[in-house]
């Protein structure tokens, strides 16, 4: 289990199946720029973590749809394609600001593929 996981582990840019990689709630502030070898992921989820800035390898994900970076710090963005549907929500004195790109997407929450879920809470690996 991941709780308060500041680093994803290297070993996750390995999974060349994953099209879903959900890391909410874990204190996490560097994404590995080895996030380049999951060329089928589809959906990223980092909400509500302590992310500055994210690598530029990340606009290079060939089948990425969306990405959901609400609630963290962030101060600079890679240039994502305009088909991906970017989430970025952020909390400031009381207010939630919010920017979504590209809101012609269908929604983000329908997914058959592998995926991997990370909450400080609890880790599962569905089959």
């Amino acid at each position: 289990m991941f709780h308060k996981c500041k680093r994803l582990p290297n070993s996750i840019c390995s999974v060349s199946t994953l099209e879903k990689l959900i890391v909410k709630n874990s204190h996490l502030n560097q994404v590995p720029e080895g996030i380049i070898n999951l060329k089928n992921l589809v959906h990223i989820s980092l909400h509500n973590n302590e992310l500055i800035c994210l690598p530029r390898e990340m606009s290079l994900l060939p089948n990425l749809e969306s990405i959901d970076i609400s609630h963290n710090e962030l101060i600079d963005l890679p240039p994502f394609d305009p088909r991906v549907k970017v989430i970025n929500f952020v909390k400031q004195d009381n207010l939630v600001i919010g920017q979504v790109s590209n809101a012609n997407h269908g929604p983000a929450s329908i997914w058959a593929g592998p995926s991997l879920v990370i909450d400080r809470r609890n880790l599962t690996m569905p089959n």
